[in-house]
């Protein structure tokens, strides 16, 4: 259990009328810190660093509140003090049985000590409240990691309704397409990604093999020599835009990628200059 806080001081009298200076002092809105708080679930180192500082923040203000609980089990959870986490997690749902958030936060838990069962507490929380963004994208992730990519894509969607400016949202489900065999889907999910950010590397070379794989040879060869501006080293990138020029009878062009891929150790494209490029 939490400390109990301590009743606050009042102040000291003046004109026969007492003041207070914490009655003068804005408390902090707890519920706006821990919407900041629960939003930061990507994963991200740097959402770590500023969650713990968001949950320090939340029980400095007021060490007895639900959010602090939930703060503290989170933390221990991440620490690995698993029996604290479970402790408070407990707490929070008998306390608080109707708060969908502690449900997400138990399936964290589960998740984190790989614990069956995460998916289903998710699953309730998104029940509880679909308006929680980060239950669905724990959902269309997991669902992603397990190859179940139908559903993974059902619950995309849903974020996309949810919150379509979600950083990992189209880069994800731009995969999740290609797996279901939605080439051009696939392309309008990564073409968003790169839109938001023209230096996502990533999209960018998954969207060239992707044109690879509709036989647009003449754009995969623009996203590989973009991407190539970018990771002037690869060798993947040079073999593939030089099999692009190839399909466009680029004959010296496709050489000359391929004599550069073989010099960083593509075989393959080697062995091609080698028999192909005198």
């Amino acid at each position: 259990m939490l400390a109990t806080a301590q009743p606050a001081k009042t102040g000291t009298k003046t004109a026969g009328k007492s003041t207070s200076t914490t009655a003068k002092a804005q408390k902090p809105d707890l519920q706006a810190i821990f919407n900041k708080f629960f939003e930061l679930s990507d994963g991200d180192s740097a959402d770590v660093v500023l969650k713990s500082k968001l949950g320090a923040d939340i029980c400095k203000a007021d060490n007895t509140s639900k959010y602090c609980t939930y703060a503290a089990a989170w933390a221990s959870t991440y620490d690995e003090k698993y029996e604290h986490a479970l402790e408070l997690i407990q707490e929070l749902l008998k306390d608080y049985p109707n708060w969908a958030e502690v449900y997400f936060l138990y399936a964290q838990y589960l998740d984190y000590k790989e614990e069956p069962g995460a998916v289903e507490q998710a699953q309730k929380a998104v029940e509880m409240n679909p308006k929680l963004i980060y239950p669905v994208f724990f959902l269309a992730t997991h669902y992603e990691e397990q190859e179940n990519f139908k559903l993974s894509l059902q619950y995309y969607n849903m974020l996309e309704k949810l919150a379509p400016n979600h950083r990992s949202l189209y880069y994800n489900r731009a995969h999740v397409k290609g797996e279901l065999g939605d080439l051009q889907g696939a392309i309008a999910d990564y073409t968003i990604v790169l839109e938001k950010n023209p230096k996502h590397f990533r999209a960018l070379f998954n969207r060239a093999n992707t044109y690879l794989s509709l036989e647009n040879w003449s754009k995969a060869e623009t996203d590989f020599t973009a991407f190539i501006q970018m990771i002037p080293n690869n060798a993947n990138a040079f073999y593939s835009r030089g099999y692009a020029r190839y399909r466009q009878s680029k004959a010296a062009e496709c050489c000359a990628d391929m004599k550069k891929a073989g010099e960083l150790g593509h075989k393959d494209a080697a062995a091609y200059a080698a028999a192909n490029c005198q």
